[in-house]
């Protein structure tokens, strides 16, 4: 999402992780287990 360094990372649960750079903007987004969880495949065609 950024080529910013992170400089937090929080995890929203098990599977969801978030990295943040110092400004507080959103750098990555980490999903384990993504086919597993239901996550894979995404479908933006019903995005909004």
């Amino acid at each position: 999402m950024s080529d910013k360094p992170i400089v937090r990372e929080v995890s929203q649960d098990w599977h969801t992780h978030i990295g943040y750079a110092e400004d507080g903007t959103m750098v990555e987004i980490v999903l384990l287990d993504a086919r597993k969880e239901g996550f894979l495949p995404v479908d933006f065609r019903n995005a909004a």
